[in-house]
């Protein structure tokens, strides 16, 4: 006997596709539409593939292949869909639970929403990391197995998002020239862009690298990123606020958080681009070795405000002058760095070690 699909109907495709959303949430194998036509489809399968594009984040991103077969009537017509996932309803449970957990653990009432942000941000790049095989692609890999592509560290974001109540959204697109997935996430009244897996796979010798992706504009990400925009997918909201001016903003408006601000901004390393850590010209270059001489520090780590040839080209005549002096014994290595957030063409990071003799 064959086993007969769970059906529903629809009068509108609008109705279709919310039907096809509530499948994909439970992770439907295969169901059958019925469609009372007051405007006939004039192509099944282009409408089915924008509604299914059209479909909540992240549970699009879990098909792995679907077929269609339409029967038309004289005022109506069955579709019948036959969907196979990469993470079942088993799975796509153990995810909800799981990233509940994780939030009760890692955030708490207390915390702004910046906090929180960062928070899930911080627990994904520590404990999962990038699937060189690229077999694990979902949520679940990401959790069970700590190891998951670009697909599965969004839609892990997703969820720990929606655990605790954050808009988010799941982006494809084009990032360094093959096909991409991140996050959108909403902060106060503003978008912004997070990439997670890039910020696990990032060079982490490099200052602050984990948060090189963290909480773009789409001026900034446009440098490695590229959206696409699936026919039928809910538009991306515009993100045009930069962080550093969203704190700023947030400082003045809640004076009570501005030590909460400054964490932030000593972690992400944004810090390096307010005027107190930033250098200008070879005049502060060398005030600001020349003190942390005078400390006796053995780091510094600053912000130049010029390209990297001319960082190098004003260090150099720096040092030649303080071992001309003869004033301080000591050896002096300094590394340059692309800025710690987003992309700042006319600033470099200089990280100067210092070993006294």
């Amino acid at each position: 006997m064959t086993q007969q699909l769970p059906h529903f109907n629809a009068t509108t495709m609008a109705g279709i596709g919310t039907i096809i959303d509530t499948m994909l949430q439970q992770r439907m194998a295969a169901f059958q539409i019925t469609y009372d036509e007051k405007k006939r489809i004039p192509d099944t399968a282009k409408l089915i593939a924008e509604l299914l594009h059209g479909a909540s984040d992240p549970h699009f991103h879990a098909i792995a292949h679907y077929q269609i077969n339409s029967i038309v009537y004289t005022t109506k017509t069955l579709l019948t869909l036959e969907i196979t996932y990469l993470e079942d309803l088993t799975q796509l449970n153990y995810v909800k639970q799981k990233t509940q957990q994780i939030i009760t653990q890692i955030t708490t009432p207390s915390m702004h929403l910046h906090q929180k942000i960062m928070a899930i941000h911080d627990w994904i790049t520590t404990n999962v990391q990038y699937d060189q095989s690229l077999k694990r692609r979902t949520a679940f890999d990401g959790l069970h197995y700590k190891s998951t592509v670009c697909s599965g560290y969004a839609s892990l974001f997703w969820h720990l998002c929606n655990a605790a109540a954050i808009p988010c959204r799941v982006v494809t697109g084009i990032g360094k020239f093959e096909a991409h997935a991140w996050n959108m996430v909403q902060l106060d009244n503003y978008w912004y862009h997070i990439d997670s897996t890039w910020s696990t796979v990032e060079d982490q010798h490099t200052p602050f690298s984990v948060y090189r992706f963290y909480l773009l504009n789409d001026k900034e990400l446009q440098h490695t990123h590229k959206i696409t925009q699936l026919p039928g997918q809910k538009p991306f909201p515009h993100s045009h606020m930069q962080y550093r001016e969203h704190l700023h903003q947030l400082g003045r408006a809640l004076p009570r958080l501005r030590n909460t601000i400054q964490q932030i901004q000593q972690k992400t390393g944004l810090a390096y681009l307010e005027p107190e850590y930033t250098v200008v010209g070879i005049a502060q270059l060398h005030k600001r070795i020349v003190l942390a001489c005078q400390k006796r520090q053995s780091r510094v780590l600053f912000g130049y405000r010029g390209a990297e040839t001319s960082a190098k080209h004003d260090l150099r005549d720096v040092l030649e002058s303080l071992k001309a002096q003869k004033i301080y014994n000591f050896s002096l290595k300094a590394m340059m760095y692309p800025m710690p957030h987003g992309f700042t063409d006319d600033t470099v990071l200089m990280d100067v070690q210092i070993t006294y003799t």
